[in-house]
């Protein structure tokens, strides 16, 4: 994760006028799609980062600090067995031996999305390689099974 951006609100006049102007406009309805011109390309804003825009233009323009961090989002312990495909006892089973990451919340298992993500691929990856070494080197042919 990436550390927090903190953003301290405008002093100059000129500053605070382009700020004022640009949080009204974030705060009306959106016509469509929004886009951002940068360094010549132009890029359409996913709906997550215009409201992120919007609720700092509106908090900048109300004078106060803005603090964005991101937060990793964590999984249930029966979400990240069911995206593993295996059962939630057997998930467990791996935390404790320490072949998953969790934390504890209260009694509860929780497990951090980009853990499972990367335990599931790394367990895909190891298949995939198992399955080539005992695989034929030319494959199967239609008369071996």
């Amino acid at each position: 994760m990436s550390s927090p951006v903190v953003v301290k609100p405008v002093k100059s006049v000129r500053e605070r006028k382009r700020l004022s102007e640009v949080s009204a406009m974030l705060q009306g309805p959106t016509p469509g799609d929004v886009a951002l011109v940068y360094g010549g390309q132009q890029f359409l804003l996913p709906a997550q980062v215009l409201a992120v825009m919007r609720a700092a233009a509106q908090a900048l323009d109300a004078g106060e600090t803005v603090v964005i961090a991101g937060q990793e989002d964590t999984l249930t312990s029966q979400e990240a067995a069911d995206m593993l495909n295996v059962s939630r006892p057997h998930l467990l089973k791996m935390a404790r031996q320490g072949a998953l990451s969790h934390v504890m919340a209260g009694t509860h298992h929780r497990f951090p999305l980009s853990a499972v993500q990367k335990f599931a691929r790394e367990s895909q990856r190891d298949r995939t390689q198992a399955l080539r070494e005992i695989s034929p080197p030319d494959g199967y042919q239609d008369g071996d099974f």
